[in-house]
């Protein structure tokens, strides 16, 4: 098994729902998309986008289709937000980004006493909760900077 589908059997452990991204491909000048489309160049999107159509129904914890589909690229991985296509209530998640300076304040101030599992993206901070019932059924908004992705709508 490839090292990337080892890395997203681990996310599958703490109950997550991994989707295959396509990957950067670094050249000399320039960086390109895995998907051969030349637009993602200008959007910036090289390597975050999904691969195939109706990407969010076909993200699984099951150990041998994620070998099957991760074992041959580098691909990314991106994780289902929301409580789509299936997903339990009790595993679905949301995503907290501070985009700006005044964002990552209100974080701080917000969430200092409420660990999360974080990680850092290009631009920023991300925070993944679980989600409850009551939250807005949008995909996301933004109050002061901070950014709240909680794929509703069936916008995974």
């Amino acid at each position: 098994m490839s090292v990337v589908a080892n890395d997203v059997l681990q996310l599958v452990e703490y109950g997550l729902y991994p989707v295959r991204l396509h990957y950067p491909i670094f050249e000399k000048d320039r960086v390109l998309c895995s998907c051969g489309d030349s637009r993602c160049i200008e959007k910036k999107s090289q390597g975050k986008h999904p691969v195939g159509f109706k990407w969010g129904k076909s993200a699984t914890q099951d150990a041998e289709i994620i070998a099957e589909q991760w074992g041959d690229k580098p691909w990314n991985c991106g994780i289902i937000i929301g409580r789509c296509y299936g997903i339990p209530e009790e595993q679905a998640i949301i995503d907290i980004e501070d985009d700006t300076l005044e964002g990552r304040a209100m974080a701080d101030a917000l969430l200092k006493d409420y660990p999360a599992p974080t990680y850092t993206s290009g631009k920023s901070l991300h925070r993944i909760y679980r989600w409850c019932e009551g939250l807005p059924p949008v995909a996301n908004m933004t109050i002061c900077g901070l950014e709240f992705r909680f794929g509703g709508k069936e916008k995974e």
